[in-house]
């Protein structure tokens, strides 16, 4: 299944990247009050000199699941999303591994942003979910796919409340 999601960011491309995406105090602040993940950790931000940077994270979402996604992932489920932007082509890929099932579940995808303004880009995320999983596979493919376009609305607001309030300083009304 492919699934595209696309946000308007309150940024320029180059502060999404630079002051945004690998900010450690952002990924943390996005994660834990944002999205209201169970879990989450940094496992890696490294800048890459010329060829771009790295991130990796390990997330734990709060487990709220219809039965017949209960029944194919049985116990705590985490992921860890390792990704690198390229400096060269303003593209962040990335990989997605799921700590049940991770043989039978391939999620994969990029982030762009292009400009729209001095201080604004549109931000998207292309991916593919591939579930390979007998009768409901399909199904699964569906529900990660609401999942993660819905986190990925969530995350997009909270991050031009967040460039308002820690960027811009722009107190919430």
């Amino acid at each position: 299944m492919k699934l595209t999601a696309k946000h308007t960011i309150d940024a320029s491309p180059k502060d999404f990247f630079e002051k945004i995406f690998f900010s450690r105090e952002f990924n943390e602040a996005l994660y834990r009050e944002g999205l209201k993940m169970k879990g989450f950790d940094i496992e890696a931000l490294e800048d890459l000199g010329d060829a771009g940077r790295r991130k990796r994270v390990r997330v734990t979402p709060k487990q709220e699941a219809p039965g017949f996604v209960k029944k194919v992932i049985r116990g705590e489920l985490s992921y860890v999303e390792d990704g690198t932007w390229s400096r060269s082509t303003g593209v962040y890929t990335f990989t997605t591994v799921t700590s049940v099932a991770s043989d039978r579940i391939r999620i994969a995808g990029t982030v762009e942003v292009e400009p729209l303004g001095e201080d604004r880009c549109e931000r998207t995320v292309e991916m593919t979910i591939v579930v390979k999983v007998p009768i409901v596979g399909g199904q699964l493919e569906r529900f990660v796919g609401e999942q993660l376009k819905s986190s990925f609305g969530k995350g997009a607001e909270f991050t031009n409340r967040w460039i308002a309030e820690q960027i811009r300083g722009v107190s919430p009304s």
